[in-house]
Formats: C-alpha cells, structure tokens, sequence
C-alpha cells in the first residue's frame, strides 16, 4: 500500500491536465457556468440516523447543446494537502466508485434540462459516505473537487481519476475544501487494510456457504472484487497480489467444502485490523454475494444480523444498504421466513417503536412502489405487503 503514492500521482497529474485543457479550452472558456461545492454535513436515513458525509452542491448555469437535453455531473476528490504529492480519494462503495477501480467518482443523472438551465439557488447533487470513503492521510486536509458536466449519451469512462472524450464534456471547475480526516489513512495502514481484505474474503465465503450450497455465482462476485482490489497496486506488483488473494480465495473455498472456515475468526479479524470503512466495504461484498443467486433466504440474512452486531455497526446503515441491493436488483427474493428481520424489528422494540419504525418503512418502500422499472416496482410492493403483515401480527 506503501506504493500506491507513485501510482495514482501518475493518475493524478493526467487528470489535473484534463480538468484544466477542458476548462481553459482554447481560451473561448464560459466562465459563467455553474460553480459547485462542498462542505461537511450530516444525512438523515430513512430510519432517521444521522451520518456523517461530504455534501455535493452546485449553483449557476448548465451548458447544453438543446432544450431538454439530459446531463450528468461527475465528481473527483483529489487530496491536495500537499501539492508535490497528490493523492485520489477512495471508496468501498461500488456505486461511488469507477467501474473498474476503487477510484471515488460520484455521478449525478439531471435527466431533461429545459431552457435556459439554470440553478438559481444552491443545489444538492449527491453526498459522500465517509463511512465509505478513503482517505489518504489522517489530520486537517485540503480537497480539491473535479466538477464535470456530460451528456447523459457520451457516458464517459474514468480510469484512475482520468475521462475519456475529453472533447465531449461540456464544462468543469475545480473547487478547493478542507476539512478533518479522524482515522489513519491508507497510506498510514496500508498492512491493515490488506490483512481486513483476508478476512473479508472468507466472511464473503461464509454467506456463500450459508444457504448449504457454494454458487458459481457468488464465487465469481468475490473473484471480482479482488480483481477490483488489485487494480489499486502499482503494475509490478499487481499479479503477485492478484496471486496471493487468489491463494486466499481457493484456502477458504476449501475450507467452506470442508465446513471448517470460520465466520467468528473472520470477523474477529476484522475487528482487529479494520476500521468502520474496512468493515462496511466487507458488508458491500457480502451483500453482493447474497443477492448474487437471486435469493436471499432465512440462513443468509440471519448471518447479515449477526455480522452486524458482531462488526458493531450500525444496523440501520446496513438495513439501507440491503434494501438499495433488493431495489436494484434484478431479480431478488427474499425468505419470509423471519418477518421481523425483513422488515427491521428488534425484539427489544415497544409496540410505540415498532409502529414508528413500520410508518417510517411503509413511507420509504411507498414511495419506490410508483418509480423505477417494473421489477423495482414489484419488489416495493412484495416489502409493503411485509409492512402490512408485520402490523397485523405485532402491533395489537
């Protein structure tokens, strides 16, 4: 990990040089196009937690070639504390990453701009997670945010902090922020955060192994994920750590066979080398391996639960990030053989909480039943139904 400084300040300086050709241009530049920022701030879950997060905005006119056109904003985090070393900001989240990398990259679809597209006030376009996020270094940090506005069509792809169709983007600015870093970053841990990644693979082995079969499947979602991990080494060192994390894959594989791979030791191993990021980026894997197969039955979510308090993370966070899994997915469907996991309910909740909460879910889950495509849809309406069943049997 020590190395990833003079890989990505290659990525770095290409990028800086893309963002600033795309600004300046040829010296026609519209410098009255939107400007954005970013501050930190907190977000309210559906189930009324409060997170800590990086809050995305922008003011001010949206460059488009017609009325209607639909755009989208993409945005890059670069620490720039100090300006000889650059550093990419990373995440464990895979919807706020690049495709093919740890890379943070935020995108924000506006759909149908109309005439004259204009954002006379402040606008939100998307928070950061920093539960999810990570950060070079601990400590006061300065930031600089890459704002970048696209056609919707060009949907441009960025590898290591750098688009391509440079001459596509419609506009760009850079924008300057600090703010404090708590943890050791991944240049201070770099040991840790590969030792968590271990333990991460054999706790996604056991949710595999959970429902009694090993599904290709969700073998190949752990294979590509390492495979995501990898692309963050520097090139010389990338096969032997893609030959290393493949020894890890095939050891618990076996072990899972043999029915000696351990979820206590892994997780136990992730309380002692990872931090809360480490942690949920092994709850992003081993959700993707339980939505894999298109079922999540009662064994695989009871293993979430327990991971969950095991890990000492916060249930609602990860209740969300189920739920987001189940109304992206295809094809997903869930073992109601537990009412109460499904749905959220604690054994320790009064009926007072327990009607709060349902209100709070039916909201969420009501709101989804009308959007989206028709799956998206249909999976809302099967949770409502689940709501409804749940107030009849736990609420007198």
């Amino acid at each position: 990990m020590e190395d990833w400084g003079c890989f990505i300040v290659g990525g770095i300086i290409l990028l800086i040089w893309i963002i600033r050709a795309i600004a300046g241009g040829d010296g026609d530049y519209d410098e009255n196009v939107f400007t954005g920022r970013v501050y930190q701030s907190t977000f309210t879950t559906d189930d009324g937690e409060q997170l800590p997060v990086l809050e995305m905005e922008i003011n001010g006119w949206l460059p488009h070639s017609y009325d209607g056109e639909e755009l989208t904003m993409y945005v890059n985090i670069v620490d720039v504390t100090d300006p000889n070393d650059r550093y990419l900001v990373l995440s464990t989240m895979d919807w706020q990453c690049e495709d093919d990398t740890m890379v943070f990259l935020h995108r924000s679809d506006f759909g149908p701009v109309p005439d004259p597209g204009e954002a006379t006030d402040w606008m939100s376009i998307g928070v950061v997670p920093l539960d999810g996020t990570l950060f070079p270094s601990r400590g006061h940090r300065r930031f600089e945010a890459m704002f970048s506005l696209w056609p919707t069509s060009v949907n441009p792809q960025f590898e290591y902090g750098a688009p391509q169709h440079t001459d596509k983007v419609y506009a760009a600015q850079e924008v300057t922020f600090g703010f404090f870093v708590p943890e050791d970053g991944y240049l201070e841990r770099g040991e840790n955060i590969r030792i968590s990644r271990k333990h991460t693979i054999a706790l996604a082995m056991c949710m595999s192994a959970a429902d009694g079969f090993l599904d290709q499947s969700e073998l190949n979602i752990i294979t590509e994920w390492m495979e995501k991990m990898a692309s963050m080494e520097i090139d010389d060192e990338r096969e032997a750590f893609k030959q290393e994390f493949r020894q890890v894959i095939d050891q618990s594989y076996q072990s899972a066979l043999a029915g000696t791979l351990s979820m206590q030791a892994a997780i136990d191993g992730l309380n002692t080398s990872g931090q809360d990021t480490e942690k949920f980026e092994a709850v992003e894997l081993i959700l993707d391996v339980m939505t894999a197969d298109g079922a999540a039955d009662q064994s695989e979510l009871n293993m979430l639960n327990n991971v969950t308090t095991c890990l000492q993370l916060d249930p609602g966070q990860v209740r969300a990030l189920r739920d987001k899994r189940i109304a992206s997915a295809v094809n997903v469907s869930l073992d109601k053989g537990d009412l109460k996991t499904l749905v959220g309910i604690s054994d320790t909740m009064s009926q007072d909480e327990i009607r709060k909460h349902l209100n709070k879910e039916f909201q969420k889950w009501n709101s989804r039943a009308t959007a989206g495509d028709e799956d998206a849809r249909k999976r809302a309406s099967e949770m409502l139904d689940n709501i409804a069943e749940a107030r009849r049997r736990y609420l007198s």
